[in-house]
């Protein structure tokens, strides 16, 4: 996902106003502690990490306070990372907020905002040198997904491939790879014929010989959450 300067302050402003005013302390310190921010991995994690940096940089200005910046390996295991304390803030998808709400005590902070909205759409993309016009062409082909568990990778692109009378068994072989990165190249690479992933994440491989075939109607975007422990001052509980 590729920010420009514009977005990357409005989020930073944004996120700096939630969380600006909880300190939380490390034990027998008077310093703020580092605060743990995990992004799921959209990306490879070199190109979430060049991305988030600015964002980082510009809070740890802002806050005095340093940020420590990783990117999770999987989905499966952010609820784990709460749990045990090992994170503070985490960047998710709308689905994996949801999953984490029932699973672990955590709060929204803010919703991120692209060209002036908080919604986001999915797109079916294929090669531009491919014959396939239409979502019902692609029966026979071969589809490969990238962060399935989330909703612009999985649920949209499937709900895609429904209204035409399309599953998963419709195609010649199906692969999840876990990274919508990773999707995109297969298919500019000519490993497989179509891919579901975000629009945001599309939108580099458009002149690099892709295109989109299709896209989904729009669903809220991608938010940071916080574990609701961070929101406590020193001494209100024994976990602080």
């Amino acid at each position: 996902m590729k920010l420009n300067i514009t977005q990357r302050f409005f989020l930073s402003w944004l996120l700096l106003a939630c969380i600006m005013p909880f300190p939380v302390y490390a034990a027998g310190s008077k310093s703020p502690a580092p605060l743990r921010l995990l992004l799921i991995p959209m990306e490879a994690p070199s190109r979430m990490y060049q991305d988030f940096l600015p964002l980082k940089d510009y809070l740890e200005k802002r806050l005095h306070r340093t940020i420590e910046l990783d990117v999770a390996r999987k989905n499966s295991e952010i609820a784990a990372l709460f749990r045990e304390k090992k994170t503070d803030i985490a960047f998710v998808c709308p689905t994996l907020y949801c999953d984490l709400a029932q699973a672990v005590p955590v709060v929204p902070l803010v919703k991120l905002e692209i060209n002036g909205s908080d919604q986001y759409r999915s797109a079916l993309v294929v090669r531009k040198d491919s014959s396939i016009t239409r979502v019902a062409d692609l029966i026979g082909h071969t589809l490969v997904y990238g962060r399935h568990s989330c909703p612009g990778s999985g649920l949209l692109p499937g709900i895609m491939l429904q209204r035409v009378g399309l599953s998963d068994d419709s195609f010649f072989e199906v692969v999840k790879l876990g990274n919508d990165e990773s999707a995109l190249l297969t298919v500019m690479g000519r490993m497989f014929d179509v891919t579901g992933v975000p629009e945001m994440a599309a939108s580099s491989f458009t002149n690099k010989g892709l295109r989109i075939l299709r896209y989904s109607e729009p669903i809220p975007q991608y938010l940071f959450v916080a574990r609701t422990g961070l929101t406590r001052q020193p001494g209100q509980d024994g976990n602080a």
